[in-house]
């Protein structure tokens, strides 16, 4: 990166548990060790940043005092905290992508860093299946909150007391609330620190807790039919929540109970206000809290971006090393509109994995006249077309005809899986099963997945409530505002939300439709757009077993992981071919560089010797004005390169370059030179020395 000055992209992919998290931070931890100055926290033995202790009192360590390399770091434990979470095959599932870009300075040391998150699943925050977990920072604050904090927050019930955080306790499962070898407490304390560090200041800090309190309450204002119409709170404890949501959002409470109640429907020259039923006002209540994570979430996101980026001054340039994190490819029981997604950006990293290892390399076999016996591969093109649809046939697709049918007022999943079964049958990678009916199945690279249609459409759905932006973005917390400040005079496109809604006119709707897999499909579009202009290298993270036990190996398994990732054909082609290549001008520039290891410094050195000969011919008269003539080569720059070269060789071999260099001089007229130069000027005559007899002494 350094020599040829090539953005740079490290690919980590695998199976969902297999450890490319983990791997993820060991890549950063590595590169911050490397550039890390001597005395930076991020070098081993030195002294590590105190944390507060357990009554909260002292101070967390500030972004001003963070080393560079550190605030870069500690991104990844406060991004977990709010994106990862407990699934059946992984106790610390990414559950969004995340692309981390680290800028380098002409020095080689960190100047700054971007990151790019991709589809976090929002779903999660309201629906849990047993036996996994929502997000991990809804119990880190139930855990480790100070009594302060909870009286303040209202979580003396602990986790077990919110009904999002128990809906894992389905099918007669124990709900799941804590994780093995896991302290939720001390997680908090860790967070707290990576907000400190990053630059999120106290009112900050503690505004971001309060919104990830009121998300939780609003998972128990539960909802039933009201005596006249429409829904009401159901019972003294859903009473009890919706005031604590508008205490903590800072918001009257009628108005908030108005704006998951009702819904306001304009025509022609009037309004209609219409209330909604209690299943409406709780998918109305399940909207909110998904909304309102989300826009955290992006938030924080954006605060370390602020930060990070602007971190000595650096800029998006040549010099740049990208890490990419992205969920593993999944295969579930049940499988729904987050597996999909998730397995299409896999599909779409192997694609670019198959045009760099497989095609792009055997073309350029080709093109230079090697003789070459083509490697076949599996190529997944025809998978990507089932999925996006190809030049031919764009709205041919799942996902076009997923948007279609989000677009129609009264289209059911039933009616979605027709359409699909119907316009994809005659698609190689596309499939109906018998049973269930609603279902349709894709082969991937990695294996067949079944996919169910029953809450496809909702779950593509990104509508956007008039009511609820118009009541936050008019909340007493500047935070709270900020989150809903972009969303007023942001667009999407008008659609009909009989969910919620019930018969409202598109035209007049309150809703705004924002397809979640368009989003994503442009998301996953730039950046393979970035992932182009980097010279990429690949990391296959392989799952030793289906189960996740340690110490235990299924070699089958492991087998079909390879098998499935083109990894052994890519072995094939390394093995038979040229693993490392390098264009001309590339190589001959870094094996100039790799003889001297300071180019900054050699120049200089030349420069100072071409100073030390001037002063020598000015002092040391005719026989200075020799050794002049003897050093005057250096300014060429042929001489200039067989120097650089000679400082990592052999005294021998440098002393045969320099004599080289400077034109086969005679030693006796050189060892005349240097005596000269050594009475004129002693300083200038052990520079021009060096110079003539090899520039290593």
């Amino acid at each position: 990166m350094m020599i040829d000055e090539q953005r740079q992209a490290i690919l980590i992919s695998g199976e969902s548990g297999a450890g490319k998290t983990e791997s993820a931070k060991m890549v950063m931890q590595y590169l911050a060790h490397r550039t890390a100055p001597l005395a930076s926290p991020a070098k081993p033995g030195a002294k590590p940043l105190p944390k507060p202790p357990p009554g909260g009192a002292a101070e967390p360590p500030s972004a001003g005092t963070a080393p560079i390399e550190e605030q870069v770091l500690e991104s990844n434990p406060l991004l977990e905290a709010f994106g990862n979470a407990k699934t059946v095959r992984n106790d610390n599932s990414s559950r969004f992508g995340k692309f981390v870009e680290i800028d380098f300075d002409v020095a080689g040391r960190v100047s700054g860093a971007c990151i790019s998150t991709y589809l976090l699943e929002r779903s999660r925050v309201v629906s849990i299946n047993a036996p996994e977990r929502s997000y991990h920072i809804f119990y880190q604050l139930c855990a480790g909150a100070s009594p302060e904090q909870r009286a303040a927050l209202r979580l003396e019930a602990g986790a077990a007391g919110f009904r999002y955080l128990a809906a894992s306790a389905t099918g007669g499962a124990a709900p799941c609330f804590t994780l093995d070898n896991v302290d939720d407490a001390e997680e908090l304390r860790s967070t707290l620190d990576a907000m400190a560090i990053v630059g999120l200041g106290e009112a900050e800090r503690e505004a971001v807790l309060r919104t990830v309190a009121a998300v939780l309450h609003l998972g128990n204002v539960e909802f039933a039919p009201a005596p006249d119409e429409g829904a009401a709170p159901a019972g003294p404890g859903a009473a009890a929540a919706l005031g604590a949501v508008a205490s903590l959002l800072e918001v009257a409470e009628p108005a908030l109970l108005t704006a998951l109640t009702t819904r306001v429907i304009a025509t022609a020259g009037e309004r209609i206000v219409k209330r909604l039923s209690a299943a409406a006002a709780a998918e109305s209540r399940d909207s909110l809290a998904k909304n309102l994570y989300a826009r955290l979430f992006d938030w924080l996101v954006a605060a370390v971006n602020r930060k990070i980026s602007a971190l000595g001054g650096g800029g998006r340039g040549g010099r740049s090393i990208g890490i990419l994190d992205i969920y593993g490819f999944e295969s579930f029981q049940d499988n729904s509109f987050e597996q999909l997604c998730i397995n299409l950006a896999n599909e779409r990293l192997q694609q670019q994995f198959n045009q760099h290892v497989f095609k792009g390399e055997q073309e350029e076999y080709a093109r230079e006249g090697i003789d070459w016996s083509y490697v076949q591969f599996v190529d997944n093109q025809d998978c990507l077309e089932v999925l996006e649809g190809s030049a031919a046939a764009p709205a041919l697709a799942v996902f076009p005809l997923v948007d279609e049918a989000c677009r129609l007022p009264r289209a059911t999943y039933q009616d979605l899986a027709h359409s699909l079964r119907t316009r994809l049958a005659d698609r190689p990678r596309f499939s109906a099963p018998r049973r269930p009916q609603h279902s349709f199945a894709v082969e991937h690279y990695a294996g067949r997945v079944t996919y169910s249609t029953e809450l496809l459409l909702d779950k593509n759905k990104d509508f956007t409530v008039a009511e609820h932006v118009g009541l936050l973005a008019g909340s007493g917390s500047p935070f709270v505002r900020a989150l809903f400040a972009e969303a007023e005079a942001g667009g999407g496109e008008p659609a009909a939300a009989p969910a919620i809604g019930g018969r409202g006119r598109a035209a007049g709707s309150a809703f705004k439709l924002n397809s979640v897999g368009a989003q994503f499909r442009r998301q996953l579009q730039g950046l393979m757009g970035t992932l182009n202009q980097c010279a990429p290298h690949y990391i296959r993270c392989v799952k030793p077993n289906p189960e996740s036990r340690p110490g235990s190996l299924a070699p089958e398994y492991v087998l079909e992981q390879l098998r499935a990732g083109g990894v052994l054909e890519a072995v094939r082609i390394a093995c038979a071919g040229f693993p490392t290549r390098k264009a001309f001008r590339c190589a001959r520039r870094g094996q100039a560089s790799s003889a001297a290891p300071d180019l900054g410094l050699g120049l200089c050195r030349v420069k100072r010797w071409r100073r030390a000969g001037s002063r020598a011919r000015r002092r040391g008269g005719p026989r200075g004005a020799q050794a002049w003539r003897v050093a005057r080569p250096a300014r060429r720059t042929h001489v200039i390169a067989a120097g650089r070269t000679a400082c990592a060789r052999s005294a021998r071999s440098a002393r045969a370059a320099a004599g080289r260099a400077a034109g086969g001089t005679k030693p006796r007229r050189v060892s005349g030179a240097r005596a000269a130069c050594r009475r004129a000027d002693r300083p200038a005559a052990r520079r021009a020395g060096r110079l003539c007899s090899g520039t290593t002494s």
